[in-house]
């Protein structure tokens, strides 16, 4: 058994624990062990086409959901991607957008430097304001958007020229590039048009007001995916104060209740590595309750009958939270959508290859998106719950009825004669589109989740019963670092934090990569600062 001595020892090098090693080894006096399950990215990782085939490799932990009634039933065996063509699309729709199998909805987890990051579909949304206000309404002081902004700016090197000249929202000096997309099919102009009939303005939802319709930022560089691992892990090439190892689990101890280290197979055998000051725990919504549970974190109950030793009964694993969305598909007799024989080609296949431009440098048809709200929202709050996607092979979709709306009564698509394909249902022959029967069927039919797993290590107040981080510094918990301004200890253990977002006590609105950046972001300068005054 090798015994090596460090000052911070990590789990899990994903969206925020990249984030973490790379600026605490800014210093050379700070040594920090990072530990990930997987391996490097690849060359289909890097290509933004390629995400959704990333979805069943070994990039991915292929987590899938227990069966629950009335969601994920569309498919009951598992559906190869082989098929490219139009029909495969409207008939196979479910594996398509839901990826299901076995009437459970495949819950993709990176397991792969930079985590989530390297086989997510790149979107770049920060969330609204009021999810950040919200979360220090909750008790949680030190959270409020304008106390978390910087950390979003930190990380940003943003490459939109008319966003980046907004610097009060955005910056250009950050780690992490930023950028639009580099090719778009006329699809995306027409959607744009059609947000604007129905009364929403075109511009940057990462700024002052989410509401919006806009063309896609995405986490790429040069046409390529710029993941965590790529923007902060590969500049720490070189230096000597970080390590990264393969496969580990919390070292606590039973009595003191104090997190002093982690175990990691390398080379044929275990290793114990010992942390002077604590162990950061980054490994996401799934995968950090996994581990706080295998080291005796969690509800009694659970751990009894699994036959773990407690340590500390905490609701380790409760509080899971995601984003579902209606895919909806539609048809046009215009040659303007993205199909193989259309856009994939020789030509563009080369201008990828010189260029880093075209269908390769888009993720996987995701062109434009747009945040709106619906009748249960007040419009006046600027707090849309419901976000738009144009696929360009497709339209996917968080809305029902507000889409067919906008689709088949605007005159920027009649102009391409859209009309909604309507998918007939199994469970729901007699169901007649787009009636509410037919809608609430096919949600339950072609169940889509959106892969925002959030919430399961959440933070909270001490009088908040459902909390298992506490954002203040002054008591020995662990800490979670999903949150900016705040060292999140869980509740009974010492010398033990956690980033990621599995911390976040409500989901945010939006794709939720760039708010667990930020975390990172925010987590860092906890960290450094807890030692500084240590």
């Amino acid at each position: 058994m090798a015994e090596q001595l460090v000052l911070e020892a990590f789990v899990g090098a994903g969206s925020a624990g990249s984030v973490i090693a790379s600026r605490l080894t800014e210093n050379p006096n700070y040594k920090v062990l990072l530990l990930e399950a997987g391996g490097d990215e690849n060359s289909i990782s890097e290509t933004p086409a390629f995400t959704l085939f990333l979805q069943q490799t070994d990039l991915n932990w292929k987590y899938k959901n227990e069966q629950v009634p009335g969601a994920c039933l569309g498919l009951k065996e598992k559906v190869h991607f082989h098929d490219h063509s139009l029909k495969w699309i409207h008939h196979k729709l479910t594996n398509y957008l839901c990826l299901f199998s076995f009437q459970s909805c495949l819950l993709p987890r990176g397991k792969v430097l930079g985590g989530s990051s390297t086989i997510n579909y790149l979107l770049y949304v920060r969330g609204n304001k009021r999810d950040f206000d919200g979360w220090a309404n909750l008790g949680n002081y030190g959270w409020s958007y304008e106390e978390v902004l910087p950390y979003f700016k930190k990380s940003e090197d943003n490459e939109n020229p008319v966003y980046a000249r907004n610097e009060r929202y955005h910056s250009t000096n950050g780690n992490l590039t930023i950028s639009d997309i580099k090719f778009k099919t006329p699809l995306s102009d027409i959607f744009l048009r059609a947000g604007q009939e129905f009364g929403y303005r075109i511009g940057d939802y990462n700024a002052e007001n989410q509401t919006a319709f806009a063309p896609l930022q995405i986490f790429a560089r040069n046409g390529t995916r710029c993941s965590t691992s790529k923007a902060f892990l590969h500049p720490t090439i070189g230096r000597k104060n970080l390590d990264i190892a393969k496969f580990a689990h919390i070292l606590i101890d039973a009595e003191s209740k104090r997190a002093y280290g982690v175990r990691f197979f390398r080379n044929g055998k275990y290793h114990d590595v010992y942390a002077r000051k604590e162990v950061i725990l980054s490994a996401g919504a799934a995968n950090t309750p996994q581990l706080l549970m295998l080291s005796g974190i969690g509800p009694k109950n659970e751990l009894k009958k699994l036959g773990i030793p407690l340590i500390k009964d905490l609701p380790v694993g409760f509080n899971l939270q995601d984003h579902y969305a209606l895919p909806l598909v539609f048809l046009t007799d215009k040659p303007i959508t993205y199909t193989p024989s259309r856009y994939n080609t020789i030509l563009t296949n080369m201008s990828y290859d010189i260029y880093r431009s075209g269908p390769l440098s888009v993720p996987f048809g995701i062109e434009a998106t747009g945040f709106i709200s619906t009748k249960y929202q007040d419009p006046k709050l600027d707090f849309p719950d419901i976000q738009l996607f144009l696929v360009s092979a497709s339209a996917a979709t968080d809305a029902g009825k507000f889409t067919l709306k906008l689709v088949e009564e605007s005159k920027a698509f009649k102009e391409v004669n859209a009309k909604y394909h309507f998918v007939p249902i199994p469970m729901c022959p007699n169901a007649v589109p787009p009636s509410d029967e037919y809608l609430d069927c096919y949600m339950r039919w072609y169940t889509t989740v959106e892969h925002h797993l959030s919430g399961t290590a959440k933070m909270g107040p001490h009088d908040d019963p459902t909390a298992v981080v506490d954002p203040e510094l002054r008591y020995h918990f662990l800490l979670i670092l999903l949150k900016f301004n705040l060292n999140f200890r869980v509740y009974g253990i010492s010398g033990l934090r956690v980033a990621d977002a599995s911390i976040m006590p409500i989901v945010t609105t939006g794709n939720t990569n760039a708010p667990v950046i930020m975390i990172g972001e925010k987590a860092s300068d906890l960290i450094k600062n807890s030692w500084k005054n240590a």
